[in-house]
């Protein structure tokens, strides 16, 4: 079983370290939802965790829809982690009706090849799961990470049988196309970091 836990600081990787996590997520601004490292945090980073490192590439807070400057810099910022030793990427990229931005999303998929494609929480906020989940699979991410959707944690009780119901009913067996639908497992909010 591999256990990834979120880090926004060299304190939080050590204490995932030390809590036996194979993989971390790194990001920066957890306030925000998770935005893109700092390249200093992650060079720092990378040297002292030796396991897995996946990175969020979001270049700020609010919606999923990027400009095509942001779009540009999320292009850069792959390059730049990539070229610098992170395991995988992780990102989600919406258009203004709240569909999956599959253009968009298929091209940093192609930028980050080889490593996997983690399409993070923008699925939580798409306007139909099914075809999002449909629209992701074709953009050749690997992974999806929700927390339940829009529903929001407080409706939806144990986001895995969430998770296993999107997969299930989905219409042509999305589950071996996609290596894990996963989400976060908080049984009480005070351990949130």
């Amino acid at each position: 079983m591999i256990i990834e836990i979120c880090a926004t600081t060299i304190k939080s990787v050590l204490n995932a370290n030390m809590a036996g996590a194979n993989r971390i997520e790194l990001c920066s601004n957890y306030l925000e939802g998770g935005l893109s490292p700092t390249a200093n945090l992650f060079l720092h980073i990378r040297s002292l965790f030796y396991n897995e490192i996946v990175t969020m590439i979001r270049p700020r807070g609010g919606d999923f829809c990027y400009s095509d400057i942001e779009f540009q810099m999320m292009k850069s910022e792959i390059l730049l982690f990539k070229e610098n030793g992170a395991d995988g990427i992780v990102l989600g990229l919406l258009n203004p009706d709240g569909t999956i931005d599959k253009e968009r999303t298929s091209i940093l998929v192609e930028i980050a090849r080889p490593l996997p494609v983690t399409f993070h929480r923008a699925f939580d906020m798409s306007v139909d799961y099914y075809k999002s989940l449909e629209d992701i699979i074709d953009t050749g991410c690997s992974r999806i990470l929700s927390s339940g959707g829009a529903l929001g944690p407080d409706k939806v009780k144990g986001h895995a049988a969430w998770a296993i119901t999107v997969v299930a009913e989905s219409k042509d067996g999305c589950t071996r196309h996609l290596g894990h639908l996963a989400g976060p497992v908080q049984l009480d909010p005070s351990h949130q970091h």
